[in-house]
């Protein structure tokens, strides 16, 4: 992570968009994260917890996060950061290699992986 800081230092005058320099770096990090994490959810989510102590989120919030970490990639990527609502499609689709058709088309498979997990988590 510091590393790719470090190279953000370096490189952002060079960029001279905003919204490009914010593309670079959310590429840069989730590479970061891609490559200690697995890509598809093969650790545990982490623990959520409140700011002011060590109690869980709300149950709902810990289980959708758990459902969510565990989607393939790079549906999660696509769903995380449509969520996020930072970017526009087309640098969405830029930051995951993709064309905008193949974004939506992973956008709609994690909407539809997500909602089969939670259902089966249900019984």
């Amino acid at each position: 992570m510091a590393e790719t800081l470090v190279e953000w230092e370096a490189r952002h005058g060079d960029v001279r968009n905003a919204s490009q320099r914010d593309v670079w770096l959310a590429t840069r990090l989730r590479k970061h994260c891609l490559a200690n994490h697995g890509q598809n959810g093969e650790e545990t989510a982490p623990r959520l917890v409140r700011e002011d102590g060590d109690d869980l989120l709300e149950i709902e919030a810990f289980i959708l996060a758990r459902h969510f970490h565990k989607l393939p990639e790079p549906e999660r990527s696509a769903l995380g950061l449509f969520y996020l609502d930072f970017f526009n499609p087309e640098e969405m689709a830029e930051m995951l290699g993709l064309t905008v058709e193949e974004l939506a088309e992973h956008l709609s498979k994690a909407r539809a992986l997500l909602r089969d997990s939670l259902r089966r988590d249900r019984g």
